[in-house]
């Protein structure tokens, strides 16, 4: 084969090369972005920002929370409360902004968690 030849074949073959690596990129672009572009399930309220409450569905919430550790079927959890930002228009008209998710069921096994996404808690 002459180096003429040679030179040919490997430039077509890092053409063919650039071209797959390129499609490549392409791909794993698109699949970046639609991954980015999913709604993440820990931006609802309750689980990583304030969902809106009463005061009486903050003292469930603590009720419920007293009960299950009074039980020993809670084992770890998280409750905090706040004044209503004003900025935040999801909490108008809330008492409180109240974030709790806490583990029950412990005393059945692994149980599971209860979050409070502003309507009680849920499981």
């Amino acid at each position: 084969m002459s180096a003429h030849v040679a030179v040919r074949e490997a430039r077509l073959l890092a053409e063919k090369w650039v071209r797959s690596s390129v499609a490549s990129e392409r791909q794993m672009g698109a699949d970046l972005k639609q991954v980015l572009d999913a709604e993440d399930p820990m931006s609802a309220a309750g689980w990583n920002r304030p969902a809106p409450a009463t005061v009486e569905q903050l003292l469930d919430v603590l009720e419920d929370v007293r009960a299950a550790v009074a039980e020993g079927d809670s084992f770890e959890g998280f409750v905090a409360w706040s004044m209503p930002d004003p900025d935040e228009p999801e909490l108008a008209g809330a008492d409180f902004g109240l974030v709790a998710r806490y583990r029950i069921g412990n005393l059945q096994g692994q149980g599971g968690l209860r979050v409070f996404q502003g309507d009680g808690p849920s499981t």
